[in-house]
């Protein structure tokens, strides 16, 4: 039986985690032009505040800090503090921090 200490846990989720912003970076590109012009370390360091911001929001998967991610690249950091999008986000009426977000999104294409 395989036994891993929680240090060596500890260091493989953190590895997890990094992967999985490296994947976000590269979908980004993809899909949020203004992503394409930041190197590496300036859209890494954006995830990462991002991340803790949606997470205060109670935004943690990763489908719904992706979309975060891709509508502070594409609207700008702080996005969030619009009127209408702070509205959004802090409505009881949805169920789910995920609905929010898409709410967000859904209407930020308009």
């Amino acid at each position: 039986m395989l036994r891993i200490s929680p240090k060596q846990n500890e260091t493989l989720q953190a590895y997890g985690i990094e992967l999985w912003y490296h994947r976000l970076m590269a979908w980004l590109r993809h899909h949020a032009e203004p992503a394409l012009a930041m190197d590496d370390p300036t859209l890494l360091a954006l995830i990462k505040r991002q991340a803790n911001r949606a997470a205060e929001l109670g935004i943690e998967s990763e489908r719904g800090l992706a979309k975060w991610c891709y509508l502070a690249v594409v609207k700008g950091e702080g996005f969030e503090n619009d009127s209408d999008v702070a509205d959004v986000l802090n409505d009881p009426a949805y169920i789910s921090a995920d609905e929010r977000i898409d709410t967000v999104l859904r209407f930020s294409e308009d």
